[in-house]
């Protein structure tokens, strides 16, 4: 890989990293597609949700709490979390032991600020926005944020950004339309953030700590250990019992991390990539495919060389043998032409060959058509789905166990298929030679000598059958003289 094309490749890494204050990892604001979640613990949430695997609802304020938070003054510049959601929402009555939790901390319920009206709606906004995403692009963008760091841009910065620090996939579902929305846990794995902590790192020299195994992850330790590591300003604080549901997306960030050479293997660096090269650099040089146009495959290829597995015809077979030569190309056809057909059958040429491949779209549906077509043709086992909620790591464990432990397929009788298949395929060859090869000494072939019988024939009329069997002595000459006569009639 020339100097040239490394530079290009760093410079279209940076261009994935977003670290800039409208990126919501790095500044989050208010929005109308979250939901702010008030007087609740960060580590009984986790606890619930996480650990116990609950799911949990969200409460609305009530009538008596929205008319005393209407009436305490705010000032718009500054965050929510100026109000003391403690005084506002606790009981009277409540007593609480020493060393112990309030109730409302510990149930399932997650408090808001909004109405009932205003949280229905926001709710099914979100969970409308959720499943689109999910549907179109396969992957679960939807976390429930907790805690956040305030940390400003500079020292003579005034207004503080605000980051999240640790996001739990979430599902929003709820069983029919009179039923209240739940949010669950989704499997997936849970993250620290990834680009604060880029951030902070470049450009601030701050190193944050490990967040380590969700499963033994203590919050309270992590915040204080955060905390800890950006104490340089001393404006810089940790809210962590601040709380939102909403949208993140790590994408592109973790496509900027698998770009960085230094985290490959010598023999597996994308520098010595030649398909990285060719993108990069000065494109593709391919030579022309040794199979053209007028290129009789069965004469190239027999059935027992191919592990073809659904119907193809020549053109696509041809695409199934340059990929085998590996070949780069591309392939374009109108919808309806057979593409997953044809991605069906290359990938069953790579599994059949020893060889992996990897499927990727920017659409969940493609992905999902041709993994629909490998179960039906009993491939699906060998295909290791990687998108959507499908890679949490407990169903990516048991898909892994179910798999090795299935043992070796079993197939009897294929030499006897393939023989039939062969004698069937010269049949047919031989069928379609012999109806377009001229008659006697004509330049007509049979299926245009009946192509045009059929054009003039009339089934309403009873015609001599007339004997033709001398006709095929005539010489080309002969037969072009009758024909120039009966057209002379015509």
């Amino acid at each position: 890989m020339t100097r040239e094309v490394l530079y290009r490749l760093e410079a279209s890494r940076k261009e994935l990293l977003d670290l800039g204050l409208r990126n919501p990892l790095i500044n989050y604001r208010k929005r109308a597609k979250q939901v702010n979640v008030v007087d609740e613990l960060t580590r009984e949430i986790y606890r619930l949700l996480v650990t116990d695997g609950r799911k949990m609802s969200f409460k609305a304020l009530p009538e008596a709490k929205l008319k005393r938070l209407a009436e305490i003054e705010v000032d718009s510049t500054k965050d929510t979390t100026t109000i003391n959601w403690e005084d506002l929402l606790s009981q009277p009555e409540e007593e609480i032991a020493e060393g112990k939790t309030a109730a409302r901390h510990t149930d399932t319920k997650l408090q808001t600020s909004l109405s009932s009206e205003k949280l229905q709606i926001r709710l099914l906004s979100i969970h409308n926005n959720a499943r689109t995403y999910l549907e179109e692009q396969g992957v679960n963008i939807l976390y429930l944020a907790l805690g956040f760091l305030h940390w400003y841009e500079s020292p003579s910065a005034s207004e503080p950004r605000r980051a999240p620090l640790i996001l739990i996939p979430v599902e929003l579902t709820r069983s029919s339309a009179q039923e209240r929305f739940r949010i669950a846990y989704s499997g997936e794995e849970i993250g620290d953030n990834l680009s604060l902590i880029e951030k902070l790192r470049s450009e601030f020299g701050l190193e944050f700590p490990e967040m380590g195994d969700s499963d033994d992850l203590d919050i309270e330790k992590y915040f204080a250990a955060v905390a800890k590591n950006t104490k340089g300003d001393e404006r810089w604080k940790v809210e962590p019992n601040e709380i939102t549901m909403g949208f993140f997306s790590f994408g592109k960030f973790l496509m900027y991390k698998d770009l960085d050479m230094t985290g490959w293997s010598d023999d597996e660096n994308p520098k010595k990539h030649d398909i990285l090269s060719a993108l990069l650099g000065d494109g593709f040089h391919e030579s022309e495919s040794t199979y053209g146009d007028d290129s009789h495959i069965d004469e190239i290829v027999s059935p027992n060389e191919l592990y073809q597995v659904a119907d193809a015809d020549s053109s696509q077979i041809v695409a199934i043998l340059d990929a085998n030569a590996g070949r780069n190309f591309v392939l374009q056809g109108p919808p309806g032409t057979g593409k997953s057909q044809t991605i069906t059958n290359i990938i069953a040429e790579c599994i059949g060959r020893g060889r992996k491949v990897l499927f990727v779209s920017e659409k969940m549906a493609a992905l999902e058509v041709v993994k629909r077509r490998l179960d039906k043709l009993g491939l699906g086992d060998a295909v290791f789905e990687l998108h959507s909620h499908k890679t949490n790591k407990k169903r990516v464990l048991e898909e892994l166990n179910r798999t090795l432990n299935q043992g070796r397929p079993q197939v009897k009788g294929t030499r006897d298929d393939i023989d039939i298949l062969t004698q069937m395929r010269d049949k047919l060859n031989a069928y379609c030679d012999a109806v377009n090869k001229p008659i006697a000494n004509t330049s007509i072939s049979f299926i245009s000598a009946l192509g045009h019988a059929l054009q003039v024939a009339d089934s309403s009329q009873n015609t001599a059958v007339f004997d033709f069997s001398h006709m095929t002595e005539w010489s080309e000459s002969e037969y072009r003289t009758a024909r120039m006569q009966i057209e002379v009639l015509d």
